[in-house]
């Protein structure tokens, strides 16, 4: 079975060998300050891809407050996803402070061939009205571009960990709604969120809403898997590891045990084909 990981991180060489000199992103330095986090380039992905039986992967930009950090990855994931067609997929970054700045780095991602937008994440900025300010820019723009959006969404309840904070569940909806033609991915299940979508005003509004399963050993029982079956059916799940916190041989085992043969197809490959084909 042809197998699509949609949660992967990768970064550019010089900020794998000198990560001290990109601390002064406070989002990044509070993820990668301590040595025993990854940073990897396309060149580990592909060996660790070979060993893993994995066919392609989503590689996921960085959320970085600065527009020379953001423009940097994205010129080094068109170079990486054009050398590896078909096999790397890229999504890109726009500076998480936003500004007047958002549609001509989303309209750059574009033009360099990458396939979304995302992780966007808010791991150093709380002030919630600025979140919703940005998301619905990201989302206005993304859907000018026909481009799919990964947002990194937090379980509101639930231990501490690196990068977590408090995702305000009634705005993001609000956002999600307010563009229901929008391909949007929740990373790490939505943070929950997807069991709201046994409201049906919830779910008709989450229409082109998808839930990567990206660190669930660390977060949920597998019974998640079932659970999410029951709720969104497969047709809404992507298989996403988020690598290389966590290596895909870690899920499959458990999405055997609790996933039956035709909706692992759509979870571990069928979707995020459709998703990246647009």
């Amino acid at each position: 079975m042809n197998i699509i990981d949609f949660h992967t991180h990768i970064f550019p060489e010089d900020v794998v060998r000198r990560r001290a000199d990109f601390f002064n992103d406070g989002g990044f330095r509070s993820l990668y300050d301590n040595e025993k986090s990854l940073l990897l380039s396309h060149g580990e992905l592909l060996e660790a891809m070979g060993r893993g039986g994995i066919s392609g992967s989503v590689c996921m930009g960085f959320p970085w407050e600065q527009e020379k950090y953001c423009r940097s990855q994205n010129e080094y994931f068109s170079q990486v996803a054009g050398e590896n067609r078909g096999v790397l997929y890229t999504f890109g970054s726009v500076p998480v402070r936003g500004g007047a700045g958002v549609y001509n780095a989303v309209k750059e991602i574009s033009a360099l061939g990458l396939h979304g937008i995302g992780e966007i994440a808010f791991y150093e900025w709380g002030d919630t009205v600025e979140r919703e300010r940005y998301l619905r820019e990201i989302f206005d723009c993304a859907g000018g571009f026909s481009l799919p959006v990964c947002l990194h969404v937090n379980e509101p309840v639930g231990h501490r960990y690196p990068g977590k904070y408090d995702t305000d569940m009634a705005m993001l909806s609000a956002v999600i709604t307010a563009h229901p033609d929008l391909r949007v991915i929740l990373a790490h299940w939505g943070g929950g969120i997807l069991f709201y979508e046994l409201m049906p005003e919830v779910k008709a509004a989450f229409g082109n809403v998808f839930y990567d399963t990206a660190a669930t050993p660390f977060l949920y029982d597998p019974a998640v898997y079932s659970a999410a079956l029951a709720i969104v059916s497969s047709r809404k799940i992507l298989f996403g590891s988020d690598y290389p916190l966590l290596a895909p041989g870690r899920y499959f085992s458990v999405i055997e045990e609790q996933v039956g043969e035709s909706d692992r197809q759509n979870i571990l490959y069928g979707n995020a084909l459709g998703i990246l084909n647009g």
